[in-house]
């Protein structure tokens, strides 16, 4: 299966590559594992709001200078949900013959959940056993909430009758299909009708709805998204 690099984006790069490769001098192969496995988790959890589990494990797949990851299971979003690594790497013997190397391995899960747990983001080393890397790309992942959500939101508050929009529980389920399942969705009751949220990391549009009204937010980011 083809991977993408640790070069996904600059940041993701910078992180993964500084910050793994300050120990390379300093530690074995094992110890470097649980370096790259510390790091990956804190790349991982570096947004906010929340992304689809396989998107933050899609940023640390790949070849390192010294290690590959490749993920076994991304599940939910890091508001709920784990994704599971394993983490291989390989470096010159400071005292072997030529072309010698040390190996190691090691497999994590990761657990998210919102609000923030003590071990959000913190690698939990479990047993490896014959599982295969998964495939992070397919179907493709959205953009984020741009213009083409709106539309997309609008579109199927529009085709929603009155009673239905304000109904918080219908007007999820619209809006979930309409998106897809990379968005994360919530919201409840306001007053005679629904408020919802349709967020991807920092992210956000919302949606508000009585039975005579419905008003969708442009897209907004970042402190917008979270009350601030």
């Amino acid at each position: 299966m083809a991977r993408p690099t640790k070069t996904i984006t600059a940041l993701v790069c910078a992180v993964v590559l500084g910050a793994c490769g300050s120990s390379t001098q300093r530690h074995g192969a094992a110890a470097r594992v649980r370096d790259h496995a510390t790091t990956a988790g804190d790349v991982m959890t570096r947004v906010r709001g929340p992304l689809p589990a396989r998107a933050v494990a899609l940023s640390v797949t790949g070849h390192g200078a010294d290690d590959t990851i490749d993920a076994l299971a991304a599940t939910g979003t890091t508001w709920r949900g784990s994704v599971t690594l394993r983490i291989d790497v390989r470096i010159p013997r400071q005292n072997g013959s030529y072309g010698s190397t040390e190996d190691a391995t090691g497999c994590f899960r990761y657990t998210f959940a919102y609000p923030r747990t003590s071990d959000w983001g913190k690698p939990h080393e479990i047993a490896c056993g014959n599982r295969h890397a998964i495939d992070l790309t397919h179907p493709p992942l959205p953009a984020g909430v741009d213009s083409a959500t709106e539309r997309s939101v609008q579109a199927a508050v529009d085709r929603l009758a009155p009673d239905r929009r304000s109904d918080p529980t219908a007007l999820r389920a619209a809006l979930r299909s309409a998106v897809g399942p990379d968005y994360t969705i919530e919201g409840g009751t306001q007053g005679s009708g629904a408020f919802v949220w349709v967020r991807y990391g920092d992210q956000c549009l919302s949606v508000d709805t009585t039975t005579a009204n419905a008003k969708v937010s442009p897209p907004r980011h970042g402190n917008d998204c979270f009350g601030g």
